[in-house]
């Protein structure tokens, strides 16, 4: 029972084409691809059987070649989803189709996984970067306050002693006897003669 499963699955290979060997296929190329993710799929003769007649399987599912035969076009339509599957190759290859689609499906999926790590990396990146500029925006503020607070102060000092030099001149003035014009009670950085205009009454006086 056993041997005849056995041939029956060597010749299943057979039910897509007349011959005893798949026919060549001019600028077909297949390569029976590695399917990591199902590494117990297929058995030796399963992947032996789609090694040799890989070429003319897959020129008929694109239609690379058109089916001559009734056997090819039975397989045509089993690939189209026209017809059930009703040979082990028919299976076999259905299932090698449908696995080489998931594998694709996986490594897209991976691929797609790296690009979102990659996006997340800088886009933590990019969040480290916008905290320093608010860091250092803080600390330029800071240092802005800082400025206006001690410019402040200093202008509040200088009113201070400003209006402590006036209180003195005019207790100077009281002591000495000195009628000064309305104006010369005011003192003006830019004037160093600013007692000029009644120093020679001061003297006079005396």
């Amino acid at each position: 029972m056993n041997q005849l499963i056995s041939n029956d699955r060597q010749s299943d290979a057979r039910e897509i084409s007349s011959g005893e060997d798949p026919p060549t296929v001019e600028g077909s190329k297949f390569d029976l691809r590695g399917l990591p993710h199902f590494p117990h799929l297929f058995s030796e003769s399963d992947l032996a059987q789609l090694a040799r007649w890989g070429v003319h399987a897959y020129a008929l599912s694109r239609g690379t070649v058109e089916a001559r035969s009734e056997k090819e076009s039975l397989f045509v339509q089993v690939v189209a989803g026209q017809r059930p599957p009703t040979t082990h190759f028919h299976r076999i290859w259905l299932m090698y189709t449908q696995a080489v689609a998931a594998e694709e499906a996986f490594e897209a999926a991976s691929h797609l996984r790296n690009q979102v790590h990659q996006a997340t990396l800088q886009a933590e990146a990019l969040g480290e970067d916008v905290s320093r500029l608010n860091t250092a925006h803080r600390s330029a503020w800071k240092l802005v306050e800082q400025a206006e607070s001690r410019l402040k102060t200093a202008t509040e000092q200088h009113r201070r002693t400003t209006a402590e030099l006036r209180a003195r001149i005019k207790e100077y003035e009281e002591k000495l006897g000195i009628v000064a014009e309305p104006s010369s009670v005011m003192i003006s950085s830019d004037d160093s003669n600013s007692r000029e205009g009644w120093g020679n009454d001061w003297r006079e006086q005396k």
